[in-house]
């Protein structure tokens, strides 16, 4: 993790602009298990096991992803789809028994390991 967080300009930003003007901008974005964009009812479910978030690059800059599994159970995540990349790179899996992909289309399903932590990266 600290050999990719050298790598990447993203994981050494001061702060993070999580309502961007544009889609050009760097943010912060939130996503459900399904893919789509946290709404008020997902943050405030007790059961919530598993999130995702991405620091959407600039323009020329990588998008990350990483996705978070608190359960006892391997789950099911749907990766965001992207208009300007079509795969997602696995960069790194916090479960040493996971038999991940390397690379996955963009929207494709994730078995996400119990208690684990992904990252995802994606070419803009």
């Amino acid at each position: 993790l600290i050999a990719e967080r050298a790598q990447q300009p993203l994981l050494g930003c001061p702060d993070y602009i999580h309502a961007a003007a544009s889609h050009e901008e760097r943010a912060t974005l939130w996503f459900n298990a399904t893919g789509e964009a946290m709404s008020d009812a997902d943050w405030h479910r007790p059961d919530l096991c598993h999130l995702g978030y991405m620091l959407r690059g600039s323009p020329g800059e990588p998008s990350l992803y990483m996705i978070f599994n608190r359960s006892e159970r391997e789950q099911i995540f749907r990766l965001p789809a992207l208009n300007y990349a079509a795969t997602w790179s696995c960069k790194i899996c916090s479960s040493e028994s996971a038999k991940l992909e390397s690379e996955y289309a963009a929207a494709a399903e994730l078995r996400l390991p119990a208690l684990s932590v992904v990252l995802l990266s994606a070419a803009r």
